[in-house]
């Protein structure tokens, strides 16, 4: 009785929340694989493999301070997913750098109508590690990193471009809480 009480409030909430994200014309994480197709079809320096081996830069401030004290520059070289920093004391808890290339948000953040990507970046695992967002568009036959934003030590939930912003939604630690925070935020574009 109460398997079938839960299938039934699942269905009941799950069902009309996809209705009204498709309504909305909001891209649902469930459709990557599709969209990804379609993108790695008609922007193939977008594809899941080309951001798996693009160049970051990196922004959020903490890690930025670890690399400058280590005389490591900003910007990566991610290799099929994952970059591996020199050994050093200053950056070795951080570890690796790595995308996850299982879920890009598509969607024109630039106004000239073609697709662009948003990917999400980590450095390192446990207490030290941090996240950030990576906003590509296509410039000539490859991907370029037009934004990044940092979200500190973070989960993310969902990305979701819509109408030339990314909407965001993720768990996140605050020194001094009890407990992680669920937080919604809608990144604008940085003015040219």
């Amino acid at each position: 009785m109460y398997a079938e009480r839960m299938r039934s409030l699942i269905f009941s909430v799950a069902v009309p929340a996809l209705l009204i994200l498709s309504g909305c014309g909001l891209q649902s994480e469930y459709s990557a694989t599709d969209t990804e197709r379609t993108i790695a079809d008609s922007v193939p320096e977008l594809s899941a493999h080309a951001l798996g081996s693009a160049d970051y830069m990196l922004i959020d401030p903490t890690l930025r301070q670890a690399l400058t004290k280590a005389g490591q520059n900003f910007s990566v070289p991610v290799r099929d997913g994952t970059y591996s920093f020199p050994p050093s004391v200053l950056v070795g808890h951080y570890g690796t750098i790595s995308v996850d290339t299982m879920n890009i948000a598509y969607g024109d953040l630039t106004g000239d109508g073609i697709p662009d990507a948003v990917i999400r970046v980590k450095a390192g695992a446990g207490e030290f590690s941090t996240t950030e967002l990576a906003a590509f568009t296509s410039s000539g036959g490859t991907a370029m990193q037009i934004a990044s934003f940092p979200l500190g030590h973070a989960s993310v939930n969902s990305v979701v471009i819509n109408a030339g912003n990314i909407h965001v939604s993720f768990t996140h630690t605050v020194s001094g809480d009890p407990g992680p925070r669920n937080t919604e935020l809608v990144l604008k574009m940085p003015k040219k």
